[in-house]
């Protein structure tokens, strides 16, 4: 895996974390010094979250990835997608027997989170803050595949992903640019890729969204929020 050397300051990295909680200059020290000994993990490559032997948290500094379960007859469940400055939580990745695999879904560049030296530190606080929106994402996700239907799952699933985007900076407006295509957007919510099509189709004639290759436009941001069924007294999805 190739090294390469980041610079945090317009990172999406930075801003997720910066938006979480409030970030001194220590921790932007530190920030920048994991910067500097990322790697980079190819498409398709499962994630080594192994450092110097030691299994380690990570943050996702650009790309994609994802947690999936793969069936014995090749059908495959998405459960989590990791974006743009999240933190890739210490789980057990590359065991046999783990409870999912990590895939790096794009080429993506990864290094080692850098420890908080006190409670209550900035990054302290950005690293719980984003394990508590991990939980809530995952929960979310449980409600979309068994209680959702494919229209609303399809549109809740946009907001998530539009709402996880904004939060590092990858937005423009209502405008976000995703790399998957509808297989892999099946894979996620459960359905096939005909309905993935279908329903995207029906959004376009419900003018509530606009599709141009991988850029996906909200038109009516309010209507498709509205939409949403969040869990009652989440505060974590709100």
């Amino acid at each position: 895996m190739e090294a390469q050397t980041f610079s945090f300051g317009h990172l999406p990295t930075f801003s997720r974390l910066a938006a979480l909680a409030t970030l001194s200059n220590g921790d932007l020290a530190k920030l920048e010094a994991a910067g500097r000994s990322a790697r980079i993990v190819p498409a398709r490559r499962e994630v080594d979250m192994y450092e110097k032997g030691v299994r380690r948290s990570l943050l996702l500094m650009d790309g994609w990835a994802y947690r999936m379960h793969l069936l014995s007859d090749g059908r495959r469940q998405i459960l989590q997608f990791l974006l743009p400055g999240d933190l890739i939580d210490n789980l057990e990745a590359q065991d046999a027997n783990g409870p999912a695999s990590l895939t790096a879904l794009t080429d993506i560049a990864v290094c080692v989170a850098p420890g908080a030296d006190e409670d209550g530190s900035g990054l302290e606080s950005a690293y719980a803050s984003s394990r508590r929106l991990e939980r809530g994402y995952l929960f979310r996700q449980i409600t979309r595949l068994g209680r959702l239907s494919a229209y609303e799952r399809i549109v809740d699933w946009l907001c998530e992903m539009h709402e996880r985007l904004a939060l590092s900076g990858c937005c423009e407006g209502n405008r976000m640019t995703i790399p998957l295509t509808q297989e892999i957007i099946a894979d996620a919510v459960g359905l096939t890729s005909v309905h993935v099509n279908r329903t995207l189709q029906a959004l376009r004639r419900d003018r509530l969204i606009q599709v141009n290759g991988r850029t996906i436009t909200f038109l009516d941001h309010t209507t498709c929020q509205s939409l949403v069924n969040r869990p009652q007294g989440s505060a974590v999805l709100a």
